[in-house]
């Protein structure tokens, strides 16, 4: 659930700007039948963001923080051993972004025979800087239990790109926008942990690593039920060496 205001239209010295807030409550279950483990994760976070548009000079910004509690349950099995363990943990989630762009307005008065409402293009560059941190926690347990250290990660991106709306005007009224770009991420890539078995030694964990260089790509189609609500598809992927990301969704969308 995600719940958030904006204000635009506001008078900025050369231009307009828009300011707002947002904050919600995130929540996921997970199931590792092979290992007959699961978890949940609770997220409860609040951002703050802008924009402002000098003509034809786009530039947006934002900022969000989360708190979030995992609950895992294990099962340890093998050749004559069988435990049970289970652990909550805390952990907390900063993050902040920025963008600059510059929108082309395209004079195209129709596409097939097709009214075009308007059509534009716009190169963009962003940034983003992510810090997470994990509490220390113990896991309940027998022998196989685990305890883990606190954490912190730090990742930074930055993406260059090129974005494009075409929309249609009169008995179809449809809006088309894609996105295309290449993102590079900084900092600490691949996500670490140490942990440690009950009265044992610490040993690092290395998680999955996430993509140095990828290919980011977005599409979506709304088509416009009324002035206020529309539904869509969409899609978004991310393609590098180490990860590909592929995500479909359909959406109803009401503006109040």
């Amino acid at each position: 659930m995600i719940f958030g205001g904006d204000v635009g239209g506001l008078d900025v010295p050369g231009g307009t700007a828009r300011l707002g807030a947002a904050g919600g409550y995130l929540h996921d279950n997970f199931d590792v039948d092979e290992r007959a483990s699961s978890g949940r994760v609770d997220s409860v976070f609040a951002a703050l963001y802008g924009s402002a548009a000098y003509g034809p000079v786009q530039l947006s910004a934002g900022a969000a923080y989360s708190r979030t509690t995992t609950r895992l349950d294990r099962r340890i099995v093998f050749p004559g051993f069988g435990e049970a363990a289970a652990s909550e943990g805390h952990g907390t989630t900063a993050q902040a972004f920025g963008e600059a762009g510059y929108r082309f307005d395209l004079a195209a008065p129709a596409l097939g025979g097709l009214p075009l409402g308007h059509a534009w293009l716009q190169p963009f560059a962003g940034g983003a800087v992510v810090h997470l941190h994990q509490d220390g926690f113990g896991e309940d347990g027998g022998l196989a239990a685990l305890s883990a250290l606190a954490a912190s990660q730090d990742v930074a991106t930055t993406t260059l790109g090129l974005r494009a709306e075409a929309a249609l005007s009169g008995a179809l009224p449809l809006t088309a926008r894609s996105m295309l770009g290449w993102r590079h991420a900084y900092g600490d890539a691949a996500p670490t942990a140490a942990l440690a078995f009950q009265g044992g030694s610490p040993f690092t964990v290395e998680g999955a690593a996430g993509n140095r260089d990828a290919f980011v790509a977005e599409a979506s189609l709304d088509y416009a039920l009324t002035g206020n609500a529309a539904i869509g598809v969409a899609y978004a992927g991310q393609f590098g060496r180490t990860a590909v990301d592929n995500t479909f969704s359909a959406f109803l969308k009401v503006q109040f």
